[in-house]
């Protein structure tokens, strides 16, 4: 009884712990583009495939000034908005991150004192730099076929964003350094493939010799 429990222990396989595979990646662009992304495929051989975690961090700036068209001064609000999209169309897996960023209203603009949107005088402002910035994450437990295999999922990442003065006169708006990055991660959450454990396997030899000899005591 005791060999036969040894042999039949010694067999068992210990099942891993879930594991991660990820693969990262980062796009910039000067204004508003999609870029084609290509995120090799979950090999089966490593076990299976749990879930699908994809993730997007991105920031957009520039640097803004208006020139009043206006009569009279003006006080200004230079804001931005943006949005920065990551999509994987074959299935129908998306993330999404909108994010604003904006500069204190106290930025008064004289009257137009040229009759001309020249960028400089009195009637120009210059706010500097304005950003914003955010991330998004999403998580997929169904429809996981075009993720496995050997090959590659292809998809996309999508960055816009604008930047606006408004205020109580009119104003021409200029943007400069235009700059949008986007760094992307996705994650595929897996179990493994049982694997014997090397003590498992010794004991597995443990145990058949020992019922070799076994048998052999009781032939002789």
């Amino acid at each position: 009884m005791k060999i036969s429990s040894l042999f039949v222990a010694a067999m068992c396989l210990t099942l891993a712990k879930g594991a991660q595979l990820t693969y990262t990646g980062s796009v910039s662009a000067s204004g508003i583009l999609t870029t084609p992304i290509s995120v090799l495929q979950f090999n089966p051989a490593l076990g299976t495939l749990l879930s699908v975690d994809i993730h997007i961090s991105s920031q957009s700036q520039a640097n803004v000034s208006a020139d009043s068209e206006s009569v009279t001064p003006g006080t200004m609000l230079a804001t931005m908005s943006g949005n920065t999209r990551m999509d994987f169309p074959n299935s129908g897996f998306r993330a999404q991150v909108n994010f604003t960023g904006e500069l204190d209203s106290d930025y008064v603009i004289g009257a137009d004192s040229d009759g001309t949107a020249d960028f400089t005088g009195s009637d120009y402002y210059d706010f500097g730099t304005i950003q914003g910035s955010g991330t998004a994450s999403k998580s997929k437990s169904t429809g996981l076929s075009p993720y496995i295999g050997t090959g590659t999922i292809a998809g996309s990442v999508r960055q816009a964003a604008t930047w606006t003065v408004s205020g109580s006169g009119a104003t021409q708006t200029a943007t400069s350094n235009v700059l949008s990055t986007s760094d992307w991660t996705v994650t595929y959450n897996y179990t493994p493939t049982p694997v014997p454990e090397p003590s498992a396997a010794l004991l597995g030899v443990a145990g058949m010799v020992t019922l070799g000899l076994r048998r052999k005591r009781k032939s002789n």
